[in-house]
């Protein structure tokens, strides 16, 4: 039962992926008459059409099998299109944290950019889109970015920026835990397993938000940031009135 509804939501969240990306696609060339204020934006002429250089700019790296169905994704809405040309990278966070590694990024970031003439950037899952958006106007200045897979965004961020849109992942903490509690009411605690990433940082904020409420109902255990044999002997802890998150 779990799986299929594991299913179920891969598949929902790859058909609004395929729906973003459409968008994307009529967005992008809506951009084509339009003039830029990026000077090393792509200029098209009339007799010799040049391709448009897409930059897909992953959080993760790219044998993550959650990358490879949204990379599925994009290329099944700009295959076949000889106008077109994607460039994907990955900034490799979900094994590379700190904000020492992510200045190094991006000074290879800004080494990268100055010769490429993106017409468009799509930016996959928090950390990409912060990244994204912190250097806007160093690295992306007049090109639109789209994003998916965003687990917290607040409006303000984008608010006036013309050239930033996208698709929210929304993660309903409280209602998982409400349903899972209806399902096993003689659960007394919750194990929350999270790493520091910058995903782990939101989720950790996310279940911040709800645990005041379930004060008196469950304990809250916060397995967090533990290598694979630390986390294999608290889990082997847990008493049957355990969940995991």
């Amino acid at each position: 039962m779990r799986r299929q509804s594991r299913g179920y939501k891969m598949m929902f969240l790859a058909i609004s992926c395929l729906g973003l990306f459409f968008y994307a696609y009529t967005q992008i060339f809506a951009f084509e008459r339009q003039p830029l204020t990026n000077t090393a934006a792509v200029t098209l002429s009339d007799d010799k059409p040049e391709r448009k250089m897409i930059l897909v700019l992953n959080s993760y790296h790219a044998d993550m099998p959650w990358v490879k169905m949204e990379e599925d994704g994009i290329r099944s809405v700009f295959q076949g299109d000889d106008r077109v040309s994607l460039y994907f990278d990955y900034m490799d966070t979900k094994r590379n944290i700190g904000s020492e590694y992510l200045d190094r990024f991006l000074a290879l970031y800004e080494e990268k950019c100055k010769d490429k003439n993106f017409a468009a950037v799509i930016v996959t899952d928090d950390a990409a889109y912060q990244f994204a958006l912190k250097h806007q106007q160093e690295l992306f200045p007049g090109i639109p970015i789209v994003f998916c897979g965003v687990n917290f965004l607040s409006s303000q961020e984008i608010d006036g920026n013309s050239f930033v849109t996208g698709v929210v992942e929304v993660t309903d903490i409280k209602q998982t835990l409400e349903t899972a509690l209806r399902l096993h009411p003689d659960v007394k605690r919750v194990a929350f397993i999270n790493d520091r990433s910058e995903l782990g940082k939101i989720n950790r904020r996310l279940l911040d938000e709800v645990m005041s409420e379930f004060s008196g109902r469950v304990q809250f255990s916060l397995f967090d940031d533990l290598t694979m044999q630390e986390l294999l002997a608290k889990v082997s802890g847990l008493g049957k009135d355990s969940l995991i998150l």
